[in-house]
């Protein structure tokens, strides 16, 4: 049976020459071993940091403590008729802008009478004071006059209160965003009329897979970008404020709130991807994950280059964070020359060629 395989030692010399110099390997002259030219990257030292996916949007920044929050959707106190708009979309409004004009004949003539009634009562508690001074009439006649001036006061107060009610006033600054009503058109409390958006006020609200909230906590840094955009690392950073107790059970996922600042000029309501940190590293060997190789039973390995020649030093892997991987090894240390681009298939003391040393991704 004749022996088809292929005995690289026993090519011919100028045969051999063109095979390795397609594979990054130089042919061996006389007895010298191949060399293989490889791409590396030096060890490094530094911080790492694991992140946790998201995907969300930006909401209003919720009301609470006080605090009005950054979105207000006003509403009629009670059944009635809009008779006047005095905002439009768009518009730029201060806290305590008049928006709308409801329709205000009932509580308007409640309010003539409870003014009339009010300086009745005070005419007359005025005169039967004289009257008592005289000894006209007696204290239990007064004192029925005064009450009624009480009433009628309190009567005045609730008047009054009812024509304010037919304002509508803006409870923020901000933008008026949309208008859901016209001049003419009856309303009830159930029927939004104005919204008004404080677009610095913002929130940014996502939701994370019940498996992974327990890593979650208040006063996690988070990153984020619009969706589909560049990262923006500068200006697009804050803080978990929330993170819910109990998981949603119709999506297995758990929501998370955070403060951001609007350096991106993000809307609400605009979809959003952002990464929670979850952990870090302080002073941890990082190399890049292109250097790392790990077999099938999981075992995670690179090769160092050491005198010109391959070693493989079996790893563990640590934090992953983008291209980077945290690492620990005997005998590794921040500066020592690892190769970066096909160390898998490099055999223990293969001699190596050093094409290029490139630095670890900054992320």
């Amino acid at each position: 049976m004749t022996n088809r395989s292929l005995n690289l030692f026993q090519t011919p010399a100028p045969i051999l020459a063109l095979m390795l110099a397609g594979c990054g390997t130089s042919a061996p002259t006389g007895d010298a071993e191949p060399v293989v030219t490889v791409e590396t990257a030096k060890i490094e030292r530094g911080n790492i940091a694991r992140w946790t996916d998201a995907f969300g949007q930006i909401s209003a920044l919720p009301p609470g403590a006080g605090d009005t929050g950054g979105l207000a959707r006003l509403a009629a106190p009670t059944a009635t008729i809009v008779r006047e708009i005095l905002v439009r979309e768009g518009q730029s409004v201060s806290k305590g802008t008049l928006i709308a004009r409801l329709d205000d004949a009932v509580p308007g003539a409640q309010l003539a009478q409870a003014s009339a009634d009010m300086a009745a009562a005070r005419e007359r508690v005025s005169r039967q004071e004289q009257l008592f001074q005289v000894g006209g009439i007696d204290r239990n006649t007064l004192d029925v006059s005064r009450m009624q001036l009480v009433t009628a006061r309190s009567a005045l107060e609730l008047a009054r209160l009812g024509v304010t009610r037919s304002r509508i006033y803006a409870p923020i600054s901000g933008t008026v965003s949309r208008l859901y009503v016209q001049v003419g058109q009856p309303v009830d409390p159930s029927m939004p009329v104005a919204d008004i958006v404080n677009g610095g006020r913002i929130s940014l609200e996502v939701t994370v897979p019940a498996g992974e909230a327990s890593s979650l906590a208040v006063g996690q840094p988070v990153r984020l970008k619009a969706a589909g955009s560049v990262p923006a690392p500068e200006g697009a950073e804050g803080k978990v404020t929330y993170v819910a107790p109990a998981v949603d059970p119709m999506t297995g996922t758990v929501l998370v709130r955070a403060t951001v600042s609007n350096a991106l000029h993000l809307l609400q309501g605009q979809i959003v991807n952002a990464a929670i940190e979850t952990g870090r590293g302080e002073g941890r060997l990082i190399v890049p994950r292109s250097a790392l190789y790990t077999d099938h039973d999981g075992k995670s390995s690179l090769v160092l280059v050491k005198d010109g020649k391959a070693h493989r030093v079996p790893v563990t892997l640590g934090i992953v964070e983008g291209e980077r991987a945290e690492i620990e090894g005997a005998g590794l240390n921040a500066g020592q020359t690892i190769v970066t681009t096909g160390s898998y298939a490099l055999q223990e003391g293969t001699k190596l060629q050093v094409a290029s040393t490139k630095q670890v991704p900054t992320r």
